[in-house]
């Protein structure tokens, strides 16, 4: 028994990687390489050769051979560069192939691929690229075959009249006749092809494709295969306009909302810099009345009006302004008052007409300018003489 296992041992390497992993052949091995139970890699030269040649399947089955718990840090180390190496090789190969396939190259792309695992089976990213292409290259070619279907089929079609027509001209030509069995036996053939082409077309839900062969295949020879197809391919396709009908109504509903977000948002955004102008202007208000600017501050309450006239500090400000200009008023026309009863009747008249700015509809400051411009009047008159 143990020595049936040493056999084994050495054998295993064989059947795993052929002969070049049989390690006791090499010159350059000892057998202190191979111990019972303890299983060496090929040499390091053929490691070499193979990272080189990126086989990297060949290297790193060549190291994980040796059981982990026997191998050495240097394997270990080994071990994991290589990894690292094939990585990175099938992110290159990854990138490669599927710009291959990209600009057309299929066939060359799906070879690349194939080479690519067999140098790292272990590549998953490269299995699904490879059964990516596969199933994208059988897709096109079923396509290629079904465009020259539907164009025999057209042909096909528009064939059995002519046929009829040169045959009532020349009933007697057998090499018509045959031709003339020939295109029904090949529309019998054509609707059979496209009829698979189209239930499978019908598994992939691609319905305009189900479509076009089902119903190419239904001109040119009817069967109760094609029938039954064509009535599922009606059911799939009440059911596409069902689920797309669902679909643009909840489209439509997300739509209604963002928009009535997005008009939310957008009075919040007015709202809110109204508020801010508003609150600004107020404050440049409050600063002039508490600077006396009288007949600025009423200005701006006016701006302030028309431009917010909801703003609830307008009656305030308005009231506040209004018993200023009062006092203001009743200050100016004691100033008046004086100024003219010491006989400067000029500066009696500008100081009154300082306050008419403020209450232009003063009745009192209205009488006493106009007494103020007859003195004055009647002043020149008397000194022109």
């Amino acid at each position: 028994m143990k020595n049936f296992l040493k056999v084994m041992l050495l054998v295993l390497p064989v059947l795993l990687f052929g002969c070049d992993a049989f390690a006791p052949i090499k010159k350059n091995q000892t057998d202190s390489d191979i111990e019972f139970g303890k299983l060496r890699k090929v040499d390091q030269k053929l490691i070499d050769q193979w990272v080189t040649e990126q086989k990297y399947s060949k290297v790193l089955g060549s190291l994980e051979s040796v059981p982990g718990a026997e191998r050495s840090e240097k394997d270990r180390v080994q071990i994991e560069e290589i990894q690292k190496l094939a990585e990175e090789y099938e992110i290159q190969q990854s990138e490669a192939i599927e710009k291959l396939y990209s600009k057309g190259y299929r066939l060359q792309a799906l070879k690349q691929a194939e080479e690519a695992l067999n140098n790292y089976s272990d590549g998953t990213r490269l299995w699904v690229i490879k059964e990516k292409i596969k199933q994208q290259h059988a897709n096109y070619i079923r396509e290629v075959e079904s465009q020259i279907l539907l164009a025999k089929g057209e042909w096909l079609l528009q064939s059995p009249p002519l046929y009829k027509e040169l045959l009532s001209a020349n009933p007697g030509n057998k090499d018509l006749i045959i031709e003339s069995k020939q295109v029904t036996g090949d529309s019998i053939a054509t609707a059979a092809r496209l009829t698979v082409l189209g239930i499978y077309a019908l598994s992939t839900d691609q319905i305009e494709l189900a479509e076009q062969r089902l119903t190419m295949a239904n001109a040119l020879h009817p069967t109760s295969e094609n029938i039954t197809a064509l009535a599922r391919l009606d059911k799939l396709s009440h059911e596409k306009i069902v689920k797309q009908r669902e679909v643009d109504q909840v489209q439509q509903e997300i739509k209604r909302r963002v928009e009535s977000k997005k008009r939310v948002e957008v009075q919040r955004k007015r709202q809110e810099k109204e508020q801010k102008e508003s609150t600004r202007l107020v404050e440049t208000i409050y600063h002039s009345l508490a600077r006396g600017e009288l007949m600025e501050a009423q200005n701006q309450i006016r701006e302030l009006e028309n431009t917010f006239e909801n703003n609830s500090d307008i009656l305030r400000l308005q009231d506040s302004l209004y018993k200023l200009i009062a006092k203001e008023v009743d200050t100016l026309l004691v100033e008046g008052n004086e100024l003219y009863g010491n006989g400067q009747i000029e500066k009696a008249k500008v100081v009154w007409e300082s306050a008419l700015k403020l209450d232009p509809d003063n009745v009192k400051i209205n009488r006493r300018i106009k007494r103020a411009k007859q003195v004055l009047t009647r002043l020149r008159e008397l000194q022109n003489k």
